[in-house]
């Protein structure tokens, strides 16, 4: 099986198919036009294939670059959605611990929270003095 093409150059090409363009395409990604124009040429050479044709006025995509656009962008949609779905799925930091802790704990905790707003956070006592992260949904 072929290695798969690095994911930086896949970037490049996506960013690429959609202006037609080094320059542009370099503007866009913060990197210089010969470097979008060496990325592109390692990965059709990786490939096998071109992916653009070169012209006097940019750039325009073969029948292999027409034929695999739709995938890779498929690809980036599917790595978006997943940041998002797992990014967003529990920002809550969830703690299990044990009652007699607490005396301890609770100053701690509400410093750490004056500090940090931003996450916030569900507390579980119990009497048990264990946690099974396995089967048990909390973070510490």
């Amino acid at each position: 099986m072929k290695r798969l093409p690095p994911l930086p150059a896949l970037h490049t090409f996506l960013v690429t198919a959609q202006h037609c363009n080094f320059t542009r395409a370099g503007q866009q990604l913060h990197i210089t036009q010969g470097a979008v124009s060496r990325q592109i040429a390692a990965l059709e050479q990786h490939l096998g294939y071109a992916l653009f044709q070169r012209e006097a006025r940019g750039l325009s995509l073969t029948r292999e670059g027409q034929d695999w656009l739709p995938r890779v962008q498929q690809v980036f949609a599917l790595i978006e959605q997943g940041v998002h779905e797992v990014g967003g799925r529990r920002a809550t930091l969830q703690l299990k611990a044990p009652t007699c802790v607490m005396r301890w704990l609770l100053p701690r905790l509400m410093e750490w929270q004056a500090l940090r707003p931003d996450v916030p956070v569900e507390l579980t006592t119990t009497v048990q003095h264990g946690v099974d992260f396995r089967r048990e949904g909390f973070d510490a």
